[in-house]
């Protein structure tokens, strides 16, 4: 008789990413490492607009899908739902009623009693669905940090791997550093851009990734019209093809990703098994669980004058750049972050899964 496996998360529609890629790697990898098992995924759509949440919430509860021997979920509010096995590989929070609430970028008023209602809701919805899990793993430290900080959960860390590590490669450290990743505010490109203002030598900048519309007229467009900073920033304003992201990396001097409290970051993932050093900010999350200072990155302060320096010296010391994305490239290796360790730590509890891990090549 085949097993069948149920995974579920939700998306915002035209928004590409990591979670979207993060749900169907997890479908495609079941299926290629256990033939012999069912697997189907669900991506629901579901709104961040605080007037649509709680609505959308009461849906999925009405909606069934207690199908399947196990059910893997991830992203809010896909682990509201019922089962009898339900397992939640934890994404993130709705970030702003959470570790963003306090912060800029948060887009509601923290003083108006309906939202602070309104919040409370939330966290009462989120502590009782991840209490009926019957395990919740997080996709990082730092969000293990926010489970413990806000639900006051211990959880289990289970890193998310590419979807295949070997395609990526090395050519060359060239004359520009590479910032991949959607263009919108948490992720804080205007940051780099700013920084080539106070930049020495002729090291370039290349940005690529979908825009988010207000985010760029207000904070990067107004950069550009400084010739200094222009001619110096190239910005490729689309989700680019697989082959010419892997070029861009392959031939990069170096990385960087400056977001703020990112949940984790397969970019730092990307830049490790391309041979290329990070460079991040402190209060940057999930990149400064990998990078080790002047090793295999850099991990700075928020300063414009530092960042700018820190592109010049790898620019004038292409060497240096080097052996630290080759350094990097050896730490990723040794973190062992593959299928084979997430299969073994998702379906190690045998009073959960003994019959479905007799199935199983574990």
């Amino acid at each position: 008789m085949y097993k069948k496996i149920l995974i579920l998360s939700t998306y915002v529609p035209f928004i590409y990413g990591g979670n979207v890629n993060f749900i169907n790697w997890l479908s495609l990898k079941i299926k290629e490492y256990y033939p012999e098992v069912l697997v189907d995924s669900i991506l629901v759509p579901f709104s961040d607009d605080h007037n649509l949440v709680l609505n959308q919430i009461e849906g999925l509860k009405k909606m069934k899908f207690n199908y399947g021997d196990i059910l893997i979920c991830s992203r809010p509010f896909s682990y509201v739902v019922e089962h009898d096995n339900k397992v939640i590989w934890f994404m993130h929070h709705l970030r702003y009623l959470y570790d963003l609430w306090d912060t800029k970028f948060n887009p509601l008023n923290t003083k108006d009693k309906k939202n602070i209602e309104f919040r409370k809701k939330v966290l009462e919805i989120d502590n009782k669905a991840l209490k009926e899990a019957k395990k919740v793993f997080a996709i990082s430290k730092t969000v293990a940090n926010r489970l413990k900080k806000f639900n006051n959960i211990d959880v289990e860390i289970i890193y998310p791997p590419l979807f295949n590590n070997e395609q990526y490669y090395n050519e060359d450290y060239g004359d520009y550093i590479y910032f991949p990743s959607r263009i919108t505010g948490s992720k804080r490109q205007h940051l780099a851009i700013q920084a080539m203002k106070y930049t020495k030598t002729n090291v370039k900048l290349i940005i690529s990734g979908n825009i988010e519309g207000k985010y760029f007229k207000n904070h990067i467009q107004p950069l550009l019209k400084d010739s200094e900073i222009s001619s110096k920033v190239k910005i490729i304003d689309k989700y680019i093809p697989e082959e010419e992201k892997l070029k861009l990396y392959a031939n990069a001097l170096a990385v960087v990703f400056v977001p703020y409290d990112e949940d984790y970051g397969y970019i730092t993932l990307e830049a490790f098994y391309s041979k290329k050093l990070l460079i991040t900010l402190k209060d940057s999350g999930g990149p400064t669980e990998f990078v080790e200072n002047e090793y295999n990155g850099f991990i700075l302060e928020n300063d414009l004058k530092l960042l700018a320096e820190t592109f010049d010296r790898l620019y004038s010391n292409k060497e240096l750049a080097k052996k630290m994305g080759e350094n990097a490239y050896s730490y990723i290796l040794s973190k062992n972050i593959n299928w084979d360790n997430v299969f073994k730590l998702i379906f190690k509890d045998d009073n959960i899964f003994r019959n479905l891990l007799s199935k199983f090549k574990l």
